[in-house]
C-alpha cells in the first residue's frame, strides 16, 4: 500500500472517530447519559426498530451500553459510514448474566402478578442464562420478526410500529416449556404455580404431545 493511501485511511479512520463523537455529544437526546446513549443510536435509521422498541419497554431508562457491553461507538459509525451492515440490524453478542445481574437480583423467587414460582439461583446453577427466557424483554425480537416478514427497509420504522410488535412482559408459558417438558424438568403445574391454574384450551394446545414426568 502506498503511503498516499496509508495516510488516507488514516484520515478516514480519523473522522470517523471525529464523527462518532460529535454525534454523541451533540446529536443525541439531552439531560441523561442513557439517553445520550440511545441518542447516538437513533442518529443511524437502521437501528429504528431498535430504539423505537427500546422507548416503549420497561428498560427505557436504561442505556444501550449498559446490556450491549461490547459495542464501539466508533466502530458502529465506521459500519453505518461505509455500509457495512444489513437490516435490519441482529445483535450478535451474548448479554451475560453477570450484566443481569448489577441490576436485578438473582435471589428472586416469586412473580406474584403471574402467580409463578421461579427460583432464579435455581435456574442459574442449573446454566440457564437470563436471556434464554427473557430475550424478548426490551426489543421483543423486533428484528427476528421483521426477518420473518421478510422487512428489510426499516428507514419509516416508528414508535406505532414498535406498539404493534410489543409483547406482554411475562416469559411465554411455551418457553418454560423448552425445558419444563417432563424429561429435562418437571411439567407438573405445582412445579412453577403457587395455585393451580385453570386448563384453558390454550393451555391444553401447548401441553400437548409434552411426556408426563
Amino acid at each position: 500500500m502506498s503511503i498516499s493511501k496509508v495516510v488516507k485511511v488514516v484520515l478516514g479512520m480519523v473522522v470517523v472517530a471525529m464523527l462518532a463523537a460529535i454525534l454523541f455529544t451533540q446529536g443525541s437526546i439531552p439531560y441523561t447519559q442513557n439517553k445520550k446513549e440511545a441518542g447516538f443510536c437513533k442518529n443511524c435509521h437502521e437501528m429504528n426498530p431498535n430504539v423505537f422498541t427500546w422507548q416503549i419497554s420497561s428498560h427505557n431508562r436504561v442505556g444501550c451500553l449498559k446490556c450491549h457491553t461490547d459495542i464501539e461507538l466508533t466502530d458502529f459509525t465506521y459500519k453505518h459510514w461505509r455500509g457495512f451492515f444489513e437490516t435490519p440490524i441482529v445483535a450478535k453478542s451474548f448479554i451475560s448474566n453477570a450484566t443481569c445481574t448489577k441490576c436485578h437480583s438473582e435471589a428472586r423467587i416469586i412473580t406474584p402478578s403471574q402467580n409463578n414460582i421461579v427460583p432464579h439461583q435455581l435456574h442459574m446453577a442449573k446454566g440457564v442464562d437470563c436471556i434464554d427466557c427473557h430475550s424478548s424483554i426490551t426489543h421483543y425480537n423486533v428484528s427476528e420478526k421483521l426477518i420473518a416478514q421478510k422487512v428489510s427497509d426499516v428507514s419509516a420504522f416508528g414508535e406505532r410500529d414498535a406498539k404493534k410488535y410489543r409483547t406482554n412482559k411475562a416469559v411465554p408459558m411455551g418457553t418454560c416449556l423448552v425445558c419444563h417438558n417432563g424429561a429435562k424438568a418437571s411439567n407438573q403445574c405445582k412445579a412453577c404455580h403457587r395455585d393451580t391454574p385453570k386448563t384453558t384450551p390454550a393451555v391444553s394446545a401447548m401441553l400437548k404431545g409434552v411426556t408426563k414426568s
